[in-house]
């Protein structure tokens, strides 16, 4: 006789660092005797469409412990499941407004031992800040953030003293993006992002930061990264502020900037390209330098 699917348990198989083997779940009855499996929540879903596509964390907990937090604004109600990824699971149902609500797990496996948390929400839209690093947090990578909110009210990511190599936020409606003192932070997308107008991202890896189509960008600070040799601001027609001091642009990049930003007609506004590696402009750009300065712009480079 088939068995009753409310008669059956989901389990995984976790390998010797105490992660989840990848493709290893199943419904059961019991649980299978070679290996090490665990019983962990699962849900079922008959319509593909229904089921949400997770906000994915890989994470370092720190003394066994990892936290990441999110703040609800005014009128609204944010619900979901937390999967921990050591088959704990954490319901949440918040509703705004609210300051910043953080989550916590302790592991059981040691602190050296990566995780993956995996967060499903069922309503989203009130979601206004996403912090998912400070200090000893330690966020490995982040997937799925573009994906996850789409469309929605988020404004602000907080990505402070992350460990992640990468963070993709492609054509979020957010107006804010914060990453201090990621040292491994290499890779950051965040163009189409049309809403952006301050970001404040230092002493990172970048080597390239493409702001292409964020066109309410108006500030953006991004001094102290030793490795950037290249930053793109095509249709950026509102940026006022531009910091990059202490960095390695090329003077072929200083040159466009330059350009890019006479020609975009913003008057009163700051280039700061000085110290690091920073080229200095040619003289290909000085009518363009003269131009911004009886603009009345700031214009310091090396």
């Amino acid at each position: 006789m088939t068995p009753n699917k409310r008669d059956l348990k989901a389990y995984s198989r976790f390998d010797g660092t105490g992660r989840i083997v990848p493709g290893s779940t199943v419904l059961r009855r019991n649980k299978p005797k070679n290996g090490n499996w665990k019983e962990v929540q699962a849900y079922e879903c008959c319509v593909p469409s229904a089921c949400p596509e997770p906000l994915i964390l890989e994470v370092q907990p720190d003394g066994q412990v990892y936290e990441f937090g999110f703040r609800v604004n005014l009128d609204n109600t944010v619900k979901g499941t937390i999967d921990w990824g050591d088959g704990t699971t954490e319901s949440f149902d918040l509703s705004g407004p609210s300051g910043y609500t953080y989550f916590s797990h302790t592991y059981s496996t040691p602190d050296w031992i990566p995780q993956t948390v995996k967060v499903y929400f069922t309503s989203k839209v009130g979601i206004d800040n996403l912090e998912i690093g400070d200090g000893s947090w330690k966020t490995l990578s982040v997937s799925n953030l573009s994906t996850v909110f789409a469309g929605t009210s988020l404004e602000q990511v907080d990505g402070d003293e992350s460990l992640y190599v990468s963070l993709d936020v492609h054509d979020l409606l957010m107006t804010s993006l914060y990453s201090f003192n990621s040292p491994n932070l290499k890779y950051l997308n965040v163009q189409g992002c049309t809403n952006l107008d301050n970001t404040e991202l230092f002493e990172c890896a970048f080597e390239t930061l493409d702001f292409s189509g964020c066109i309410s960008l108006q500030s953006a600070a991004l001094d102290n990264n030793p490795n950037l040799t290249s930053v793109i601001i095509d249709g950026c027609d509102s940026l006022q502020y531009l910091n990059v001091d202490n960095c390695a642009l090329s003077t072929s990049n200083v040159d466009y900037i330059i350009l890019t930003l006479d020609l975009s007609g913003v008057t009163g506004g700051t280039l700061n390209a000085t110290g690091g590696t920073n080229g200095a402009p040619s003289a290909g750009v000085a009518a363009n330098i003269t131009s911004l300065i009886g603009k009345g712009w700031s214009v310091n480079t090396n």
